[in-house]
This record gives structure tokens, C-alpha cells and sequence, in this order.
């Protein structure tokens, strides 16, 4: 029998993305131009992430060991508006009695946080339970927590695992980037349950303590906004959405989940999928031949997207079905993370990362 969780999920999601529509055609000389480059390097963030990360971890592991110790009221009480409308605390401490007295809720095996910003984040943390995991994901928000506590359901297995693309990519950015989600750890990783995405990544730019100014309350207050996305390697365009309109910070487009987007043919089965563009802003059209760091369009927040960012990830297939496609593991050449420089390999969660070969030259 599926247990059920014992808290409704309301939770701070980084992004989710699939699905296209009709290209809608843009030209170069259309397109706004991109925000200059951002000059931060890790020395800079490395300090306030650690705090972040530390604070969040804290405060994470004092509302699990709450749940644990059997307090369900009092973090019920700071639980957002919006999650306690879905469900009572009644409801709530039957259903993490039943989930309790099914198996015994064993010490924690892995944990991971997100910190977004000074009030907003996600601490996450696997439990062992029978032969399974029990998860707790602790989304914080300034409206108050939203907690799901659920079983992990383990992924099936990966057709790819080893075998890589072929195809070398660079990161799709210039300047230093915060990978938020990576195909690993996949503890925090939501794209992981989708077969085309289990190798995505999105990155966003986190500095100051936040991945915005101030409360964030519009896109232009993000770093990350208007910023140049860049082709991760030599290809033809097979597919192209624009004309989708940016979400407000906090809202998505879950009708259009991919938002404005591209898909590059990289050879060898191979294609790279970037998506949440800015409206308006893309360079490219069907047809296109592009090359290595060549800009497609500007970092915005359109479709399944909350803030804005860059989504990538590599798949076998042009089409976004799903089911359809297989994600395929990717690495990169020539990138620094967390102040390590790698002459290839794959960035993982949290970290920061910048490419580290010749500068781009425009034009």
C-alpha cells in the first residue's frame, strides 16, 4: 500500500520543463541586447553561501527533529496559509501517525539545502525506512513552511548511465554561475523523475546572499535576467519557441512548461534543449546553423519557470514527449567549480561554475 505524505506539497521549485510549441520567428537585429556579464568569481560568494547553507541546514534539521519527536502542532502552526487551506492538522498528525507506526522512521542518510535567498530555500533529508527512504523536504518561505514528508520512490534504471554525449560542450553562460539543480546529488534534483530531463541542470546567479535584490518581486530585480544564453557547442536549430510571455516571480506557465526555448541538433543522436527565454529575446530560428558560444537569446522566466534561469539538458531525440526521449549524461570542457578548474566533467549540485577558455567574442 502507497502511504500517503503526511504534509500537502506547496513547495519552492526551482523549475520543471517539457513540451514546445510553434516557433514564432525572431531576428537578431529584434532581439534586446544582452546584460553586461557579471564579474564575480568564487572567492567572492563562497563566504555567504556557507553561512547561508549552514543557517538553512540548522533550521531544517530543528523542524525534522520536531516532526520526529512527534510535535506536529507546532510546525503545523508555521506552516503556510496556502498548504494548511489543503489540509488540517487533524488530517496531518493521523497521516505521520500511520506512517510512523508502518515502519520505524530510522536516522538520517543523506541531506542536501538549497538556500534561494535570506528567507526562502529548501532543506531536504532521506531517513531510512524498512528497506526504502523517507523524505523530508522543508521548503522555507517568507508566507511560512511548506513540508511534505513522503517515501522515496527509486528511480528505475538508466539506459545512459555510461554513455556520455559525445558531443563537447561548453557551459551555456559566460561569468560565474550557481548550478541550483544538477543531475546529481539526486537527492533535490526534481527533474530526475523525468526520463528526457534525469540529466538537467538549472542555473541561476546567487550572490549577495540571494539569487535577486531585495524581495525580488520583479524579474528585472534577479541577476540572472537579460543575460546572454550561449549555443554549448557547434549545431543546427531544429527548434524554436518565442513569443511566450514571462511569468512574475513566484508564478509559472505550467500550459507551456518548456516556455520559449531552443533545440540544437548536435550530431550523434545528440540534442541540447535550453529553455525559459526571455520573450522576444531569441536570435535564432529553424534552420539555423550556430556555433560554440554563439548567443541564442537572454536568460528569462517563461513557461513551468518561477525565477528566472537557464534550463539545459541533452536528450536523444528532437521532440519533447513524454516518455519519448532519453536524457543523456553530459560534461563539460573547461570550467572552473567552486574555484577547481576541470578540463572536463559534470558540475554538481550547488556548486558554482564559470568557463574558463578564451573569452567570447561577439558579433
Amino acid at each position: 500500500m502507497r502511504r500517503r505524505p503526511a504534509f500537502v506539497l506547496v513547495a519552492l521549485c526551482l523549475v520543471a520543463t517539457a513540451g514546445c510549441g510553434a516557433a514564432e520567428e525572431t531576428t537578431a537585429e529584434s532581439a534586446p541586447e544582452p546584460a553586461p556579464v557579471i564579474d564575480l568569481h568564487h572567492v567572492d560568494v563562497a563566504g555567504d553561501y556557507a553561512t547561508a547553507s549552514d543557517a538553512l541546514r540548522q533550521r531544517g534539521r530543528e523542524v525534522v527533529d520536531r516532526l520526529l519527536a512527534g510535535d506536529i502542532a507546532s510546525v503545523y502552526e508555521q506552516t503556510a496559509p496556502q498548504v494548511k487551506a489543503k489540509i488540517t492538522l487533524a488530517e496531518v498528525e493521523r497521516s505521520f501517525a500511520e506512517e510512523q507506526a508502518a515502519a520505524p522512521i530510522g536516522p538520517r542518510v543523506e541531506e542536501r539545502v538549497i538556500p534561494v535567498g535570506p528567507e526562502q530555500g529548501v532543506y531536504l533529508a532521506d531517513h531510512s525506512l524498512a528497506e526504502g527512504r523517507l523524505r523530508f523536504q522543508i521548503g522555507f518561505d517568507p508566507s511560512g513552511l511548506m513540508p511534505l514528508v513522503q517515501p522515496v520512490t527509486p528511480l528505475p534504471p538508466d539506459p545512459r548511465a555510461m554513455q556520455p554525449a559525445t558531443t563537447n560542450l561548453r557551459l551555456p553562460f559566460d561569468g560565474l554561475w550557481w548550478a541550483g539543480e544538477a543531475p546529481t546529488p539526486e537527492i533535490g534534483n526534481h527533474h530526475a523523475v523525468a526520463s528526457d530531463q534525469r540529466h538537467a541542470f538549472d542555473f541561476l546567479i546567487w550572490r549577495d546572499g540571494s539569487t535577486h535584490r531585495g524581495e525580488g518581486k520583479d524579474n528585472a530585480d534577479y541577476w540572472a535576467w537579460g543575460q546572454a544564453v550561449r549555443a554549448p557547442a557547434t549545431g543546427t536549430v531544429v527548434a524554436v519557441q518565442d513569443g511566450l510571455i514571462d511569468n512574475r516571480p513566484g508564478a509559472t506557465d505550467t500550459a507551456h512548461p518548456a516556455g520559449n526555448h531552443v533545440v540544437i541538433d548536435l550530431g550523434y543522436g545528440e540534442y541540447a534543449v535550453l529553455a525559459h527565454f526571455q520573450n522576444g529575446s531569441l536570435r535564432v530560428v529553424e534552420g539555423d546553423e550556430v556555433t560554440s558560444g554563439q548567443v541564442l537569446g537572454l536568460v528569462g522566466s517563461s513557461g513551468n519557470s518561477s525565477e528566472p534561469h537557464i534550463h539545459f539538458h541533452v536528450q536523444d531525440s528532437p521532440k519533447f514527449q513524454p516518455g519519448g526521449s532519453v536524457g543523456i549524461p553530459v560534461r563539460f570542457d573547461d570550467y572552473e567549480a567552486d574555484g577547481t578548474v576541470h578540463a572536463q566533467d559534470t558540475p554538481s549540485g550547488g556548486q558554482f561554475v564559470a568557463p574558463t577558455g578564451p573569452a567570447t567574442k561577439d558579433g
